[in-house]
């Protein structure tokens, strides 16, 4: 039988439940690094399929633009590049069903087929008009399945987008909640733990005392609903605090990173690298809750690549992003700090500027018309830029703000693009 001196009693108690702890750290570490194998997983499979879905609602606008043009145009030619597009839409609704693990392929049979008799019933519809075929009754049955046809596709396409957006947070927001079970159990534990090394060592340093309520604090805040994963412990002592101490960092640090990964990916424009839509909404809400709460201007600037489209058609897609990713960079480049930006949608972009008025607003955006109109773009060569700027005015949400913006941006294109057009130019 072996005799153990109460200070070796003391001493084995708290050893033990460091081996313990250690051995959860060691199990925790594992589920980190599953997690972030997941992470990768969903990364590498549904943010193909999102960017597939999105493409999908540009070419299908595309078309929806091709045949209005062809009519408008008289030209059978426009009909010809719709059916490059269509060929496109369709490789594309094929290749998702590589992903049938991740999306509802009877739902891509029915997108299929409403798309098919919608792109008949337009083709048809726009040869009648060109060839001036068929009686104004057959025009008005075709003009009325198509517009039904069209709203049905785009409705579908929508759908189709978000549930797999949804999917995707869903699955993010589950890998998160599950480390932050696991976390939880570890401050459980953890605390469980120094109670029964407190009761047994009443008589220990005060020293070792206040390290322990110091491991405690960061801990119970990472386990809140806003956890700060940049909180580092210091750790002087080469003891088993000392190890604890240094496991917990590696920990915070990995899971800080992961963090940080998830932020980007739902807050930033792929392409551009920019703010995505949703995270801009998200700070114009704010700036507009700002602007009521402390009577602070505000302004913004909805700008827009003319004749983009032409870009994509004439050297394709691919420099087509060129040419966006391009914009983005001279954008980060000339506006301020404390500014906004980001990719609103397609090839628009829109700056955010706190405690800005109109005119400040208005020749930011005219520094940058100028600086966009002499920059010759890689096989491009120079493209315009038209603007629309808008201030905030009491009683504004952010629906109404924007939609100025909109107006502005419009009133621009009409005055023949290339131009930066305010709310003084708009008529009331």
């Amino acid at each position: 039988m072996i005799n153990l001196s109460i200070f070796q009693k003391t001493l084995l108690t708290p050893v033990v439940g460091i081996l313990l702890y250690s051995s959860y750290l060691f199990y925790l570490h594992g589920e980190h690094k599953s997690n972030s194998e997941t992470i990768l997983f969903l990364r590498d499979n549904y943010l193909p399929v999102m960017q597939i879905a999105n493409d999908n609602k540009d070419i299908f606008e595309h078309i929806a633009s091709g045949f209005k043009d062809a009519v408008s145009a008289e030209e059978k030619q426009w009909l010809k590049e719709n059916e490059v597009l269509k060929e496109q839409l369709r490789l594309n609704l094929n290749s998702l069903r590589r992903y049938s693990r991740l999306i509802d392929t009877e739902r891509l049979e029915i997108l299929q087929e409403t798309f098919d008799r919608y792109y008949k019933v337009s083709n048809d519809l726009s040869l009648s008009f060109i060839d001036d075929i068929g009686t104004s009754e057959h025009r008005n049955i075709l003009i009325e399945q198509s517009s039904n046809h069209h709203t049905l596709v785009a409705r579908l396409l929508i759908e189709f987008e978000d549930d797999i957006q949804n999917q995707f947070s869903s699955r993010i927001n589950d890998s998160i909640e599950k480390m932050e079970k696991l976390l939880m159990l570890g401050v459980f534990m953890l605390i469980f733990l120094l109670m029964i090394v407190m009761a047994l060592t009443f008589f220990m340093s005060l020293s070792t005392r206040r390290r322990l309520r110091d491991l405690i604090v960061p801990l119970k805040d990472m386990a809140s609903e806003k956890p700060d994963f940049s909180f580092r412990l210091t750790h002087n002592l080469n003891d088993e605090l000392g190890e604890l101490t240094h496991w917990f960092n590696v920990l915070t640090r990995k899971m800080e990173k992961d963090y940080k990964k998830i932020e980007m990916l739902s807050n930033t424009d792929k392409l551009t690298q920019l703010y995505n839509r949703t995270m801009l909404d998200s700070i114009l809400e704010g700036a507009v809750s700002n602007a009521i709460r402390y009577n602070q201007a505000f302004s913004i600037i909805l700008m827009d690549l003319d004749k983009f489209k032409l870009v994509n058609d004439t050297y394709g897609h691919i420099v087509g992003d060129s040419v966006l990713q391009k914009m983005a960079e001279i954008l980060r480049q000339h506006v301020r700090s404390s500014d906004s930006v980001g990719r609103w949608g397609g090839e628009e972009f829109l700056v955010i500027l706190p405690n800005t008025t109109k005119d400040g607003a208005v020749k930011l955006a005219e520094k940058l018309r100028k600086i966009f109109a002499e920059y010759k773009f890689e096989k491009v060569g120079q493209k315009t830029v038209s603007f629309g700027v808008a201030s905030y005015r009491p009683g504004d949400d952010a629906d109404s703000f924007l939609t100025r913006a909109d107006k502005c941006l419009y009133h621009a294109k009409a005055a023949g693009r290339n131009c930066v057009t305010d709310e003084d130019a708009l008529v009331e």
